[in-house]
């Protein structure tokens, strides 16, 4: 599986490994308690020129895969049988290396294949209505900086005014506003910064967390604030900082 250059990801079979008969391609949303899936007949016409292989295509315009994780299958066209789940023999990502989030009419999203600790190819995908995109964070003696771009479906709003809620896991007690300075209007940039000291005074434990939350007033959900460009799945072990107090 790959990903492609326009934000969907391309998904080659060997055909040599599929079952006899038509077939379906079937994702389902992990852990989904609507049991949402997309499923697509497999063209085994369209192997050519390559008839060791039948080719898949999921294309952001014309499919919609909810954030999530989503397990990929084959199995009998039209049919509730046997689902068979797909090996994963690559997952490249390299076309989305530095890419932004995609925003549409209707939602901001990323996709992105990968293989699964088992083997299997799983797809990662984030869809909401307005994301802010981090740009860089700079670490100093008492916070850090944050430049970030907003990404939204349609047309954005405006930045004056805004602030950043440090949501706290811990419960609405911890939480804390800081204000943002717009730095671009046509491409929607701001930066925030963000001390160490109001984090600290909050702190339950030693590992507290808090969710970044883009707040454009009072008719406007709250738009998280993080990395889902480029070409990483989980950024936990890569997207690291030095810790500065």
């Amino acid at each position: 599986a790959r990903a492609t250059a326009d934000g969907g990801i391309s998904i080659r079979l060997d055909a040599s490994t599929l079952p006899p008969g038509p077939l379906d391609f079937l994702a389902r949303l992990r852990r989904d308690p609507k049991e949402r899936h997309l499923r697509i007949p497999l063209d085994r016409a369209a192997t050519e020129p390559a008839p060791r292989h039948v080719h898949l295509t999921l294309d952001p315009d014309e499919h919609t895969l909810p954030e999530g994780r989503w397990d990929c299958y084959i199995l009998p066209r039209n049919s509730t049988g046997k689902q068979i789940r797909l090996r994963c023999a690559l997952a490249e990502q390299a076309l989305s290396v530095g890419r932004t989030p995609l925003d549409t009419d209707t939602t901001v999203t990323a996709w992105l294949p990968y293989r699964t600790a088992h083997g299997n190819l799983a797809l990662r995908t984030w869809q909401r209505p307005a994301h802010a995109e981090v740009a860089t964070i700079e670490v100093g003696a008492d916070g850090a900086t944050v430049t970030a771009r907003l990404l939204t479906a349609g047309t954005p709003p405006s930045l004056h005014g805004a602030t950043v809620v440090a949501v706290s896991r811990q419960g609405g007690a911890h939480d804390f506003s800081l204000p943002v300075t717009p730095l671009h209007r046509a491409t929607e940039r701001f930066s925030f910064a963000l001390p160490y000291a109001p984090a600290l005074a909050r702190r339950e434990s030693t590992h507290d967390l808090w969710d970044l939350r883009l707040r454009l007033g009072d008719t406007h959900p709250p738009i998280p604030i993080g990395r889902i460009g480029g070409d990483i799945v989980d950024r936990k072990k890569t997207d690291v900082l030095p810790a500065v107090l």
